[in-house]
This record gives C-alpha cells, sequence and structure tokens, in this order.
C-alpha cells in the first residue's frame, strides 16, 4: 500500500513511494510520463484543524480496512529512459509488474498490536517482498517505524507461491541493478548516474530516517488522519531535517482497471523534496487506489557539468480488492 512515498522508500534506497519506480530522463524539459492530476502549492506546509470541525468521511466507510486476509492487486509500470543533453532520446526501458498486497498475520510489538501489510511484486522474472506494519486509533492510521525489508515472524517462504524468485533488496538497489543489466546505464557515467539515483531514492523516502528501529514504544508514521476530508492536513512524520506531511485536495472519479470509483487525492510532500517533484494518493473504503508520482535528478560529471537527467514516474492502479469483512467500494458520493 504505502511506499514510503512513496514512496516509502528505503533508507537510503528503501514506499513506497511504497515504492515501483519509472525512470525517465527527458532532456531539458520538465514533464511527468503520466499527465498529473489538478495543480496544487506544493510547498505549503500542513496545519492542524480543529477537534470540533466538522469534516465528512469516505463514502461507505472512513477508514482503511484492516483485517487479516484483505486483499488487493494492483497493475504498476516501471519506464527508464536515460537520455543525455544533447544527443537524440534512446529509447525507453519498460517494467511491467504485478503488485498484490496482503494483510498476513497480527504482530506484537510491546504494548502496540500491529496488521502486518505484505507487498509482493514481480515481473516475471524477479521480484521481491517487504512489509508494513500498521494499526488503527480513533483518529489516525499509524504505521510503525521498521524497515520495509524486515520480514515478521508469520511471513512464510511459500507465500510467492512458485512465483519468480523474490529479492529482498530495497526496491531502489533491484531496480538499480536491472538497469544495468538491460545496459540501459553507460559504462563512463555509471558512478554519475548513480548519484542521481541515489538522490532521487533519498527524497523519495517517506519512512524513516533510522532505517533499524524497532524498539517497543518507538515512533510511528501517520498515514491517514481520521475523518478526512479536502482540505484536511497532517504530518507523517516529523524530525529535524526530514519532515513528510500529506494534504487532501479533492475527491475525484477515477477510472481505474477496477472500474469507475470515487477517492479521495492526497498530496505529498517533503522537506527535502525539490520543486518538481510529486507523490499523489488516492484513497477511498476500499484502501488505496492509485499511487502516482514523479522526482527529477540532473547527472553531473566530475567538473559539476550537467550532462543528462533523470526523471522517476509511477503508476500504480488497483485491478481487483477482496476485503474479509465485504465493505463494497463506494460508488457515489453522499449528500453533503
Amino acid at each position: 500500500m504505502f511506499h514510503r512515498e512513496y514512496a516509502q522508500i528505503l533508507g537510503s534506497f528503501r514506499r513506497g513511494l511504497p515504492t515501483a519506480l519509472l525512470f525517465v530522463v527527458l532532456g531539458c524539459q520538465t514533464k511527468p510520463l503520466f499527465e498529473e492530476a489538478q495543480p496544487s502549492d506544493r510547498a505549503t506546509v500542513p496545519t492542524e484543524r480543529t477537534r470540533n470541525e466538522t469534516i465528512g468521511v469516505f463514502p461507505g466507510g472512513e477508514r482503511y480496512p484492516l483485517a487479516v486476509g484483505n486483499h488487493w492487486t494492483y497493475d504498476r509500470t516501471v519506464v527508464v529512459q536515460f537520455t543525455w543533453y544533447g544527443e537524440p532520446l534512446p529509447s525507453p526501458e519498460v517494467f511491467q509488474f504485478a503488485h498484490e498486497l496482503e494483510h498476513i498475520c497480527q504482530e506484537q510489538q510491546g504494548e502496540r498490536l500491529y496488521f502486518v501489510q505484505e507487498e509482493r511484486w514481480t515481473d516475471g522474472k524477479g521480484g521481491g517482498t517487504w512489509w508494513t506494519r500498521l494499526r488503527e486509533e480513533t483518529e489516525r492510521l499509524r504505521e510503525a517505524d521498521v524497515a520495509l525489508t524486515t520480514p515478521p515472524d508469520c511471513a512464510q517462504d511459500s507465500s510467492t507461491n512458485g512465483s519468480p524468485e523474490v529479492d529482498s533488496r530495497p526496491i531502489g538497489e533491484w531496480q538499480w541493478q536491472q538497469l544495468l543489466d538491460r545496459g540501459a546505464v553507460r559504462n563512463e557515467c555509471r558512478d554519475a548516474s548513480r548519484k542521481a539515483w541515489e538522490s532521487i531514492c533519498r527524497r523519495l523516502d517517506g519512512g524513516t530516517g533510522n532505517a533499524n528501529s524497532r524498539f517497543a514504544g518507538g515512533p510511528e508514521l501517520i498515514r491517514l488522519k481520521y475523518p478526512l476530508d479536502v482540505g484536511q492536513s497532517w504530518f507523517i512524520r516529523r524530525e529535524t531535517g526530514l519532515d513528510f506531511w500529506a494534504k487532501i485536495e479533492a475527491r475525484e472519479q477515477l477510472n481505474l482497471p477496477l472500474g469507475s470509483i470515487n477517492g479521495y487525492r492526497l498530496r505529498i510532500r517533503s522537506s527535502v523534496h525539490e520543486e518538481n517533484d510529486s507523490v499523489l494518493m488516492w484513497y477511498g473504503a476500499c484502501g488505496l487506489y492509485r499511487l502516482q508520482s514523479h522526482f527529477e535528478a540532473e547527472i553531473t560529471d566530475e567538473n559539476g557539468v550537467a550532462i543528462g537527467r533523470i526523471d522517476l514516474d509511477e503508476l500504480q492502479e488497483l485491478e481487483k480488492v477482496d476485503l474479509v469483512e465485504g465493505e463494497k467500494c463506494a460508488t457515489e458520493w453522499p449528500n453533503r
């Protein structure tokens, strides 16, 4: 679900962001591969809403569904294209992934009981798995500040059901190796390209500044703040030099592989994001519906001269959902 924006992502290489990477270098022109929804102020820091303010809720239910056995299937596209300034644009590298998400068990950490959300993804040749720990309070959906690659005790090797070999490395490391294997990275520019890649991965890290924190009573991220409505905003995490926050920008109808469905659009921002970085997530009564992101980084030589650029774009959309409690995804908004 969450890509540590996203995202999620990955210690220095850990998202979610949560998340599934599309890397596109577009020369001197800045343009996301996937058309973004309505623009908004990307740099606005959130303010707390008063507790007694009237706020709308999800049609059909206001909370992210947590139950062992809940299962989601997503379609995810990854495109990687390197462009070098002053040269023709080469053909892109395209990756198609099947992405599954499932609540597999509950895990006790100190006095806190979490639902373990396992994410599995494969391109038919290889893939990966990571785990998110979630729990709900009256007003918040919280996530344990644990490295996504840390498996729970209940994780079973058989969960892949005969699928291709699963790679336990963070997604950033895995994707980088795929690019090397495909010959997409120039040998003479490998170090410079790697630095640009690491810059993007750091900005994608919507998770934790301490990827190894796993102690009772430790820090948590606030993934959602209930109830939700347009204008609502909150900090996902706050620490010196690394603040992440979310703002609900709109409620809108989505045309997904699953069908037509209504959802709230959240924009995720961070103190380490750059001007053209963007992470959007859509939620509804049945969970996460869509994840869309765009990141950029210039490739520079040893003298600091820009010789190319990497643009990252990701699109992940819900194909199928199976909830234990049988919640039906909302198809229209209530009268308000």
